[in-house]
């Protein structure tokens, strides 16, 4: 590990050192190198950013149904990306991993056109950021298996790119679009899905799991 980033982690200053691990990488085409210490502090520097976005989550309010999914999912794909500068990839079998990426593609495609589907045939708003609107519950068809099979789907999305990178901190982060999603669109929604339908809604929620 490079003395910059030693000193970096003794004062604390992850984002400093990361920025300059992807500086001296960006116009590798290698895999970097990395030793034991180095993923200490991929690990570490995640989770510090993680911790942090737990500690103030309450109080952004700001970002709640304000960015469109779509948004959200391009943003974690380009923080894999630069995860993917900093670190190894994983040790699979290129038939293992492309078929993985089939199924997941597969999976998403499915949920996804199924959703949007679902909500044309029941004549009701596919706009994310205007659940109020929202003029009927449809609770079947691919709606009984996820309560959101949109971003079901785009979590997949996700996870085939992290695959695709080969990169296992890039899977990790892809988590990070899950809790997002939750805090400030899901949450939102189902507000105001509980205030439209009320018991029809609460029912609803205890039969079908927010995700899969």
């Amino acid at each position: 590990m490079s003395q910059y980033c030693v000193t970096a982690l003794k004062k604390d200053q992850a984002i400093l050192c990361g920025l300059r691990l992807v500086l001296e990488h960006l116009g590798s085409s290698e895999p970097i190198d990395l030793d034991w210490t180095e993923h200490q502090f991929i690990i570490f520097y995640i989770g510090r950013w993680t911790g942090n976005l737990w500690a103030i989550r309450q109080h952004m309010t700001v970002l709640e149904l304000k960015l469109p999914p779509a948004l959200i999912t391009a943003i974690f794909a380009f923080l894999m990306w630069l995860v993917s500068l900093l670190t190894t990839t994983i040790q699979l079998s290129t038939g293992l991993r492309v078929t993985a990426m089939l199924v997941l593609t597969a999976a998403g495609a499915f949920f996804g056109l199924a959703g949007i589907l679902s909500f044309r045939k029941a004549r009701t708003t596919v706009n994310p950021l205007s659940p109020h609107t929202c003029s009927s519950l449809v609770v079947s068809g691919v709606f009984s298996i996820s309560r959101n099979p949109m971003y079901l789907a785009l979590f997949l999305v996700l996870l085939v790119w992290g695959l695709y990178l080969a990169n296992l901190y890039s899977l990790i982060v892809s988590t990070g679009f899950v809790a997002y999603m939750n805090r400030f669109q899901i949450q939102l929604e189902e507000r105001a899905l509980e205030a439209a339908f009320g018991q029809e809604f609460l029912d609803y929620r205890r039969q079908v799991r927010r995700w899969l």
